[in-house]
């Protein structure tokens, strides 16, 4: 449940976070009194901070030190006081161009993780759909040569995958032949998803009868396995690491930056992350402990499903990941604005 705070102490609260995500520091009273628009004595500061700590909005470091918001100070300046501010329309353009012109959703996914890194300057990652969950467009067999021919999918959402196969009894079918088989497997495969074709054509070539397809055996074989070549996994982008590299002046913080670029090496780990987020619409913020995992403690997540109201018609997951004090105001609407024009793209 979110605190009910009185507005000045929402209005403590929210200088403090102001200033901590500016300058990454713990905030002293004195700084709030002198520096924000507070307009009260340090004294009246000192009490209020003292009534958020007893509400566990936020903590002291050390006792010397000044305070910090804790990740629930921070979750209810994110879902109450936080304003958030537009990207500028050049940057829009920007995105919307850039988005544009990549082609395909692999390309456009790839593109968008790079531009969301660059401006939001934090790391960015994203979650492709694993190409087996993707629907069948058509199909193609090319014939490279006697003893090869090339596999093609295009998926309903552009994406192209192709898988180099052996013809084990050379030569290879001439190409108007594989023309034909393209076209019979385009009709027998179109609309469904690659998983779904293999068994389509396993059934198919169980048919004794052969009613149901005026196929090659061969020809049918090579294209299920060529189905079964394509990764069972989510392909992860990952882009901006280094934005991560701030300086730090303690062993701890740089123990963490360590944890975090390993853990972002890991495909597994981040499709891991990116999964919670794909569970619901829109953008989505997870700081600190919410993230469910111990190397995140000390970052905050904001993410976006693409191409989908929910998982099931996600074509994939924008991630930005960064430190909790994350400047909030500015990446969660550049991710917000990178998934819809993504979402317009492929819809």
């Amino acid at each position: 449940m979110e605190p009910d705070l009185s507005e000045r102490e929402s209005q403590v609260l929210q200088a403090l976070v102001d200033a901590h995500i500016a300058t990454g520091e713990p905030i002293g009273s004195k700084m709030l009194a002198d520096h924000s628009k507070l307009a009260v004595s340090p004294q009246t500061v000192r009490n209020v901070l003292a009534a958020l700590s007893e509400r566990g909005l936020i903590s002291q470091p050390h006792t010397s030190a000044g305070r910090v918001p804790t990740d629930l100070g921070l979750r209810y300046y994110v879902d109450t006081l936080v304003r958030f501010t537009p990207p500028a329309p050049q940057v829009q353009g920007e995105i919307a161009s850039r988005l544009e012109d990549a082609g395909g959703v692999d390309h456009a996914l790839r593109e968008a993780s790079r531009l969301l890194s660059r401006l939001s300057r934090q790391a960015c990652v994203v979650l492709a759909p694993p190409p087996a969950a993707e629907r069948i467009a058509h199909v193609e067999l090319l014939r490279l040569r006697d003893d090869a021919i090339l596999f093609i999918a295009v998926s309903v959402e552009g994406r192209v995958q192709n898988r180099l196969l052996e013809w084990l009894r050379p030569p290879a079918p001439p190409a108007a032949v594989l023309e034909s088989g393209s076209a019979r497997l385009t009709e027998m495969l179109s609309g469904r998803t690659l998983g779904e074709g293999q068994a389509i054509v396993a059934l198919t070539l169980k048919d004794t009868t052969r009613a149901l397809h005026d196929i090659d055996d061969e020809l049918l074989r090579l294209s299920q396995l060529g189905m079964k070549a394509f990764s069972p996994d989510a392909a992860v982008h990952v882009d901006g690491t280094s934005n991560l590299l701030g300086e730090v002046d303690d062993s701890e913080a740089r123990r963490r930056q360590r944890e975090l670029l390993l853990l972002l090496d890991e495909q597994q780990q981040v499709r891991d992350i990116l999964d919670i987020a794909a569970a619901a619409p829109g953008v989505r913020v997870f700081i600190g402990a919410e993230n469910g995992n111990s190397v995140l403690s000390s970052a905050a997540v904001v993410t976006s499903i693409v191409g989908g109201a929910n998982a099931v018609g996600a074509v994939g997951v924008l991630g930005v990941i960064g430190p909790r004090h994350l400047d909030y105001s500015r990446v969660v609407p550049l991710v917000d604005v990178t998934a819809s024009v993504l979402t317009r793209l492929m819809g």
